[in-house]
């Protein structure tokens, strides 16, 4: 009876020092083999080596062994091969190629790791690298793209200077008189024959026509000087006409007011789409005949048309 208590507690001394630290030269190799001595050791010394490989263990507190897991890291000589080593999902960080790989079964999958300061319009078409991007069940995912704000090449989607927004501006006019273009509700497009500047190249002075270079919002504006049989009842609409929607101004006057020069003009934030139009008509009602003329002069800049991109 004795001689059995003494072994249970031999037993539970042995236990107490397994469980109090993790250290592979416990259990001493003094004791008895029937406790399991050295194949104890054997155990936590192999769980110990296979664990360091990508890791760390039993880490600085050996009293509460802790695992840190952390991926193999090297050149890409120095990356994992072999049947043993080269294992499927596994992670390794190519400091060569500055990629994160992951095996496939065959091969090493590379994903590109991007820092912060490397993302720029330049680096990150650059940068990113593996496979394809895909969509639910599968299918590709298509990714639409302004090309006028962006370029699109060998899968890449790189963003442009884009210079034209910050340059769309001009201002066009008339250096002639148009006579008799309205009076008995024509409407008349009105020209603007010459440009004083249009920065972008964006408006034809041949078709008085403004092309919206990109999609955004213009500040346009026109004025018109017209004369001739502006009596009572006299209407006048000045417009301006883009691709999306139309902007009127409209008088009519309750009392003659002669044949004098009459000036009117229209301003307005429209919204623009890349290669929308945008152009300038008047109308005139109530003369009874197209007598109306529109102003014009190579000087004196009285009926114009101008515009600019609003950043």
């Amino acid at each position: 009876m004795k001689k059995l208590l003494f072994g249970f507690m031999a037993v539970f001394v042995f236990a107490g020092v397994v469980c109090a630290e993790w250290d592979v030269t416990t259990p001493a190799g003094t004791e008895a083999k029937s406790l399991g001595d050295d194949r104890i050791r054997e155990f936590k010394t192999d769980i110990q080596t296979a664990l360091q490989a990508e890791g760390t263990f039993p880490g600085a507190d050996t009293s509460s062994p802790r695992y840190y897991w952390h991926p193999s890291t090297g050149t890409t000589a120095e990356r994992p091969s072999g049947s043993t080593e080269a294992v499927n999902g596994r992670v390794f960080i190519n400091t060569s190629s500055n990629t994160f790989e992951i095996y496939n079964g065959s091969s090493w999958d590379a994903y590109n790791l991007v820092g912060s300061s490397q993302i720029t319009e330049v680096e990150i078409s650059t940068k990113i690298a593996g496979n394809a991007l895909t969509g639910g069940g599968g299918s590709a995912l298509d990714v639409v793209v302004d090309t006028n704000v962006f370029s699109v090449s060998n899968d890449k989607i790189e963003m442009n200077d884009h210079p034209t927004l910050t340059t769309a501006k001009f201002l066009a006019f008339n250096t002639v008189d148009d006579d008799n273009v309205t009076g008995n509700g024509t409407e008349y497009s009105v020209e603007f024959n010459s440009e004083v500047y249009d920065v972008g190249g964006d408006y034809d002075n041949s078709t008085d026509v403004f092309t919206a270079p990109a999609t955004g919002y213009y500040h346009l504006c026109a004025t018109v000087r017209f004369d001739n049989s502006l009596g009572t009842g006299i209407t006048k609409e000045l417009k301006i006409t883009t691709s999306n929607r139309t902007y009127y101004n409209t008088i009519n006057h309750s009392v003659s007011i002669g044949e004098v020069f009459l000036t009117m003009n229209i301003c307005v934030d429209a919204d623009m789409d890349l290669n929308d139009t945008a152009s300038v008509d008047l109308t005139v009602s109530g003369v009874g005949s197209d007598t109306v003329d529109v102003q014009g002069h190579t000087t004196q800049i009285l009926t114009y048309f101008s515009g600019h991109w609003i950043p």
